[in-house]
């Protein structure tokens, strides 16, 4: 079975509009208060820029931390994934995050590793997801709703967290069970006022995001699958 299969990659990626980012949310059930699309090239320019400026800060100090400069590093390539979670405080501070890369395998393809999802706030499952984690506010100055508006914390309902979910159809199942996943997990703390924004980055820009061996993969898919279709 193909790694596309396995992982339910779009073969056909590519530029959605407003109307179709719309029909896949309505597809998962997602609500259109709660619904925003990410500016990837702004994101991607700002995780870029915040990561350098904490590389030079800490190779400025006397005695650089060879292991808190890798893990910086590396944080960038985890914020850069096509499909994660985050959560953060009321004051928008964030405390936890979990990206694509870190989930089981394939099958089942569960977000909720090592128990992750178990209890509220939710167990960080490695310690490398800690590094390089932005604030709400960091977020909120990359997205907007479908009519185009940006939108700040003091535009959101008050809620003791939040949470950002960033899904797209390009990682088909990834996305879609992180979001069946949170929808139960919402369900099962519903004593607790997580107000969650559903955030689309499903346009051209996505493949910046995936590291080569990635795209490699989705290449040798989409060869194989025109090679069938030809055949």
């Amino acid at each position: 079975m193909s790694y596309r299969v396995l992982l339910g990659i779009d073969s056909t990626p590519g530029i959605y509009n407003n109307a179709k980012i719309a029909q896949q949310a309505k597809r998962r059930r997602i609500p259109k208060k709660q619904l925003y699309v990410l500016d990837t090239i702004s994101y991607r320019n700002a995780v870029i820029a915040s990561t350098k400026a904490q590389i030079s800060e800490l190779k400025a100090a006397t005695e650089p931390d060879s292991n808190l400069l890798k893990r910086t590093t590396n944080a960038r390539k985890d914020n850069l994934q096509p499909t994660q979670i985050r959560f953060f405080n009321a004051d928008g501070s964030a405390f936890y995050k979990m990206v694509n890369c870190y989930v089981d395998p394939p099958i089942p393809m569960s977000w909720n590793k090592n128990g992750t999802f178990n209890t509220f706030p939710p167990k960080t499952v490695d310690e490398q997801l800690t590094y390089g984690n932005e604030d709400l506010g960091f977020f909120l100055e990359h997205i907007v709703s479908l009519n185009g508006e940006h939108i700040t914390k003091e535009d959101l309902p008050q809620a003791d967290y939040y949470a950002v979910l960033i899904w797209n159809k390009f990682y088909n199942r990834p996305s879609k069970r992180l979001i069946d996943s949170m929808k139960r997990y919402q369900k099962k703390h519903d004593n607790i006022n997580i107000h969650f924004l559903y955030v689309n980055n499903q346009n051209a820009q996505i493949w910046p995001y995936l590291n080569s061996e990635q795209k490699k993969l989705v290449f040798d898919a989409l060869e194989k699958a025109n090679s069938q279709q030809d055949s």
